[in-house]
């Protein structure tokens, strides 16, 4: 028999890579975080919503208010009460932004002081720090020091300096510090009445309608008092007494301001009207 053809060369195999099993960068999910899973198992975080981080709050406290009257105490250059202010300020918020710019401030005026008090402390005698730390808390008010010649007069321009800042701390409800500069004020002979009228005016404003009509009627004893200088302190006088329930004396005071004739003075008519008079 004839022979067999010989077998064909089996043909090369096609070689193709194994399946992979990375995922698919397109098509494939990116994998999940296993803490993200740990923490949703834990109750931690919601499945339905991302996750946010919320940064800490690093903002400093709001101290607007104390800053203002800080500043307000270092424009003035009531350097012992700014001291004060600003060591309570430190010690509560320690890393304040605000307060360092302040001490360099307060610490410009301490120098500014040291400087001027080489000149002026011997020639003035006027000493603002004993005085003021010399001060009660019950806004006691002795008129024979003020008119007496036991304190020497000061300056004009310290007791306007006095004066408006102790105008400004009423204005702020600060009036145990603006009865301090009043009283300071007080020491000037042309600021004197005035000082004493506000300070009145600040017991007024704090509820102390008594010690009001004390300091007012002092007032009305000072020596060559003009018509037109007494009428707004019987006027003063007889809101305090009102206040009091002294109808009758309220009544005398607003008298007193017609027969000294001003009989127009701000509304008289109409608060005399008021009292049945």
């Amino acid at each position: 028999p004839a022979p067999l053809p010989p077998s064909p060369a089996p043909r090369q195999a096609l070689l193709r890579p194994p399946p992979s099993s990375a995922p698919d960068p397109i098509t494939s999910p990116p994998p999940a975080d296993p803490s993200v899973e740990d923490r949703t198992e834990a109750g931690g975080l919601s499945t339905d919503e991302p996750a946010l981080l919320t940064p800490p709050n690093d903002a400093p406290a709001d101290l607007s208010e104390e800053l203002a009257e800080l500043d307000f105490l270092i424009e003035g250059e009531l350097a012992d009460e700014a001291e004060e202010l600003l060591r309570e300020l430190e010690a509560a918020h320690p890393d304040h932004p605000a307060l360092g710019e302040r001490r360099a401030r307060l610490a410009a005026v301490g120098a500014d002081a040291e400087g001027d008090a080489d000149g002026d402390a011997d020639a003035d005698g006027f000493d603002a720090e004993s005085l003021l730390s010399g001060l009660d808390d019950d806004f006691d008010f002795d008129f024979s020091e003020v008119q007496g010649a036991e304190l020497a007069d000061i300056r004009d321009d310290e007791a306007d300096t006095h004066f408006d800042l102790g105008l400004a701390f009423r204005e702020m409800g600060q009036h145990k510090k603006a009865i301090a500069e009043l009283e300071l004020a007080a020491r000037s002979p042309d600021k004197r009445l005035d000082a004493q009228r506000i300070i009145a005016l600040c017991h007024l404003d704090a509820g102390d309608a008594e010690t009001a009509v004390t300091v007012l009627r002092g007032a009305l004893t000072t020596q060559g008092l003009e018509a037109t200088a007494a009428a707004p302190l019987h006027y003063d006088l007889a809101s305090a007494l009102e206040r009091l329930g002294d109808t009758a004396g309220a009544r005398a005071e607003l008298e007193a301001i017609v027969a000294a004739g001003l009989p127009d003075f701000l509304d008289l008519r109409a608060r005399l009207d008021a009292l049945g008079g």
